[in-house]
């Protein structure tokens, strides 16, 4: 995954990790993410990711914490049931800082950088299958 100008690496053996100097490096409190299955990081902002599991969520991660506790914290959203049920399988950041996160079996979600749901775009809303894999932005912004 490259975000926020560095490329981080997951292996469920061992955590999250990055990239620094040439050298893969477990990142503080990476190995919170082993065991796990990481299918989206997205930029919540300049320095935090928005992390997103399969089977725990999403998480903010903010790697200039001072404190442990304040390093990863879920990410608060009544879309949490939603992501858990029809399992998250790719995002991408919107230009107005929203997140498009796919899933195998909901279709498309929208969420706010508060975790307020915006959208959710499904058969019922015009797309083919309920299955969406991938998101991207065209290049006029759409």
């Amino acid at each position: 995954f490259y975000v926020n100008h560095k490329l981080y690496v997951h292996d469920q053996k061992v955590g999250l990790m990055a990239i620094h100097k040439g050298q893969i490096k477990l990142i503080r409190g990476g190995d919170f993410f082993k065991e796990e299955r990481i299918y989206t990081i997205l930029p919540y902002d300049s320095e935090k990711l928005l992390i997103g599991t399969r089977k725990k969520g999403l998480f903010v991660y903010n790697p200039i914490s001072l404190e442990d506790k304040e390093l990863i914290r879920e990410f608060d959203t009544p879309a949490k049931d939603f992501l858990l049920k029809n399992q998250l399988y790719n995002g991408a950041i919107l230009p107005d800082n929203e997140f498009a996160l796919c899933t195998r079996e909901g279709g498309l979600l929208i969420l706010d950088k508060l975790g307020n749901i915006k959208g959710i775009y499904d058969e019922k809303l015009g797309l083919i299958d309920h299955n969406v894999r991938s998101v991207y932005m065209s290049k006029e912004g759409i």
